[in-house]
């Protein structure tokens, strides 16, 4: 794969994990690993 393949996937994945985080948020599921991983 080249770079640009690369770059497009990983806004895609970045686009899922924001929408899902977004409609996830607040819930235990979420900010428990959250706070856990930036803590």
């Amino acid at each position: 794969m080249d770079s640009d393949t690369i770059l497009a996937l990983s806004g895609l994945m970045g686009l899922a994990v924001a929408a899902l985080t977004g409609a996830l948020w607040g819930t235990p599921l979420v900010t428990t690993p959250l706070g856990w991983l930036l803590s």
